[in-house]
């Protein structure tokens, strides 16, 4: 592309100050001299919007390489730079990513503003969060400066809260992902049953008789898990205080040592 910037770090702010020893490798072996000896070098951060360099969506597939030439009392050995992060620009703009449920089932969609060199997207789910496994691919309109609009269904799911991501590749193989989004969904047959509801200081959650390693879970209507309650053995009705939470929309979830899960929606005003 041939683009070129001068930047001059004299009025860049040091950001910390690194502390080594450097020894002359002239000579064998290498010596350290009392002027080398636990010397510090300052260090600044620079940093640029791809459009300093005149890289766009349109053209980053040109880049080809990212040269520094070095003057004054700059030391090579003190400069580092991300190339990835030129070459990596994401192909694909992403307007949104959401989830509905319908039945047993969770609806995902999502829509791009922009697609370069886009090759196909990857759904991947999770039942923690943290661990995710491919549900199934949807392809890429490969190049676009229009809204498109996608959607993927992900059926029969099991009662519980659920973790979704698009992992999108291009044509070059390399890829990216989106925010995770949770969804919760309800099955009628395993609902727990939470009074009051509405409620505002306290609720009370009647269960099956619990076991020992019986566990309540509390989320918010975005998924977050903000509190984790052990049931006592035997009980079949579980007090939580939930006066420390804002109104809004939130869900327990018991999972027992049978690796059974039972969901139970309320509101708080």
């Amino acid at each position: 592309m041939g683009t070129s910037q001068n930047i001059s770090f004299a009025g860049i702010d040091v950001v910390a100050n690194w502390t080594a020893d450097f020894y002359e490798a002239s000579t064998n072996p290498a010596t350290l001299t009392s002027g080398f000896t636990k010397t510090d070098r300052p260090l600044r951060l620079w940093a640029a919007d791809y459009s300093y360099f005149g890289i766009t969506v349109a053209n980053y597939t040109n880049v080809k390489k990212l040269i520094i030439h070095l003057n004054g009392n700059s030391d090579m050995a003190f400069v580092a730079y991300n190339l990835a992060s030129v070459l990596n620009v994401v192909p694909v703009g992403l307007t949104y990513f959401t989830s509905s449920i319908s039945g047993n089932d969770v609806q995902l969609s999502w829509q791009t503003a922009t697609e370069n060199n886009s090759s196909y997207f990857e759904i991947d789910g999770s039942e923690d969060g943290t661990n995710f496994n491919s549900l199934g691919t949807r392809e890429a309109a490969g190049n676009s400066a229009s809204k498109i609009n996608y959607s993927f269904t992900d059926r029969n799911v099991g009662t519980g809260v659920h973790y979704y991501r698009l992992k999108q590749f291009d044509k070059d193989g390399r890829f990216t992902y989106s925010n995770i989004i949770t969804q919760v969904a309800l099955v009628d047959k395993t609902k727990l049953s939470v009074y009051p509801n509405p409620a505002i200081n306290n609720v009370i959650i009647t269960h099956e008789i619990s076991a020992e390693g019986d566990v309540l879970n509390l989320y918010n209507s975005s998924g977050s898990l903000l509190l984790t309650k052990k049931i006592e053995a035997g009980a079949t009705q579980t007090n939580v205080n939930i006066s420390v939470y804002p109104k809004g929309s939130y869900i327990f979830q018991l999972s027992n040592s049978k690796k059974e899960i039972s969901v139970g929606k309320f509101l708080i005003n």
